[in-house]
């Protein structure tokens, strides 16, 4: 994991996988009953269960 990751322009002091294609992985939050407020990583650009991309998720 890289500590330094370039978001719009600026530089974030945070650590974040990066997906199985190189990407940094995005953040996300649950907001199913099963798992509400549960934060997750996937690929960028993978919304919805059809858009998988590279498959990555943790």
């Amino acid at each position: 994991m890289k500590t330094e990751i370039v978001d719009r322009g600026e530089e974030l002091d945070v650590a974040a996988p990066r997906c199985f294609c190189g990407k940094i992985a995005r953040l996300q939050t649950s907001w199913t009953e099963a798992n509400p407020l549960r934060r997750f990583h996937v690929r960028p650009n993978s919304s919805g269960r059809r858009k998988k991309g590279c498959g990555f998720f943790v």
